[in-house]
This record gives C-alpha cells, sequence and structure tokens, in this order.
C-alpha cells in the first residue's frame, strides 16, 4: 500500500483516493480552498482551537499534484489569492521623524496581526534600540496571545534573514540565536535546486522544555 508523508502526516492510499474523489468532484468542490477545506473536514485535519487546518492541507495538496499522486484543478487566477494589487496612498508618504528612546514613546503599542510576514520600521522612525525592545516584548506575550487565539501555546518563535541582505542585528541584541542557515530550497523544493536566497535562522524559546515539548513528550502535541 502507498502512502505519502507530507505537513507533519502520513496519508495512506486509502485517505489519497479520498483526496482524489474530492478533487475531482468538480460541481461541490469548484476550486482549490474548496478542495483543501473539504479534505481538512473528511480527514479531521483540525487545529487544536478545532478550525480545519487550511493552510497546511493547500501546501500538501499541493506537493502531491507536484509529485503525481493526486491532480487537482487549475488556480482560477493567475496569482491564486484573488486579490488585486493594493492602490497606493498617502498613508505611505514618508511621515515627521520620530526620534528618542523606547521608553519615552507612550504611544507604542503592540497589536496582534495574522500572517505577519515582514517586520518592518519605517526610515523615519529613528529610536534607537527599538527592534530589540519590540522583539523583546514580544516573545513576552506570544505564548499567551497564541493560545488565546490558536488554543495552542507555542513554546518557539523562529525567524528566518536573508544573509545577502540583512545582518540579524535586532535578534542578535534580542537574544535570539543563530544556529545554522537554509540551504537555499524553498518549502515546496521536491528536487534540490537550490535557487532560492540562503538565510539565516534565529529561534527564540518561550518554554525551558521546548525541546521535549516539539519532540511529541508528555506535555507536547502532535500533528
Amino acid at each position: 500500500m502507498r502512502e505519502v508523508r507530507c505537513c507533519g502526516r502520513t496519508f495512506t492510499e486509502s485517505e489519497l483516493e479520498l483526496i482524489r474523489r474530492i478533487a475531482a468532484d468538480r460541481e461541490r468542490h469548484p476550486h482549490r480552498l474548496a478542495i483543501s477545506r473539504a479534505v481538512c473536514e473528511q480527514l479531521g485535519w483540525l487545529r487544536p482551537d478545532g478550525r480545519v487546518k487550511d493552510m497546511s492541507a493547500r501546501v500538501a495538496l499541493l506537493r502531491m499534484h507536484r509529485d503525481g499522486p493526486i491532480v487537482r484543478p487549475p488556480p482560477r487566477r493567475e496569482n491564486n489569492n484573488g486579490r488585486r494589487r493594493p492602490s497606493r496612498t498617502a498613508a505611505s508618504d514618508p511621515g515627521p521623524a520620530v526620534e528618542g528612546a523606547p521608553r519615552d514613546l507612550s504611544c507604542l503599542r503592540l497589536r496582534p496581526a495574522v500572517n505577519n510576514a515582514r517586520f518592518l520600521i519605517l526610515p523615519w522612525v529613528r529610536v534607537r534600540n527599538l527592534a530589540s525592545w519590540v522583539l523583546g516584548r514580544l516573545a513576552k506575550r506570544m505564548a499567551d496571545d497564541g493560545e488565546r487565539r490558536y488554543a495552542c501555546r507555542p513554546v518557539l518563535l523562529e525567524t528566518f534573514v536573508e544573509r545577502d541582505r540583512f545582518r540579524g542585528t535586532c535578534y542578535r541584541a534580542a537574544n535570539w540565536s543563530r544556529v545554522g542557515q537554509t540551504q537555499g530550497r524553498g518549502k515546496l523544493d521536491r528536487r534540490k535546486r537550490y535557487d532560492q536566497p540562503a538565510k539565516e535562522i534565529f529561534p527564540y524559546p518561550l518554554a525551558n522544555n521546548f525541546r521535549e515539548v516539539l519532540a511529541g513528550g508528555p506535555e507536547g502535541f502532535r500533528e
């Protein structure tokens, strides 16, 4: 019996056949998002808070589509996200210079953001040590914020710094540890192309027992 390992989950041949039937039913599942959600529901692939693991499913289905076990319908739009490029407004224009020390800025607030892919401080903000100050306070609240949002308490933070463009100075100053670098392979690379920029890997533990938890120990979690 053929099995496929993908995104922390092993799919049996019977599960692959179920996925094929779901993908082939274009009337009930006319697009990729509908397919991934149906797969999650049929396989009981859920987050700790009970919601479907839609993003993990989409990545897994894309890999299986490229490797051959399943066939998905083509994307409805070229960029596959259904969104237009946002219009540029005055909100992106340079603002007045902000200077001083972090402790002097009473207006500073940390607010949760979904899928934040960049840590950016705008050029006109010239506050010494602001980046490491923000990272330090972020680390203090991330475990509680994560548990409230996802019903799963994170034990380790991780970020990647593109080595040819940045040095990761603010992460080092906030006590994040460099543990190595990527090989230059994208997360969907199955053929060892090494066509992506190499990145430095910086983790930050939120719990002393993070190794035990991530290894699936008594207090750990599994996919």
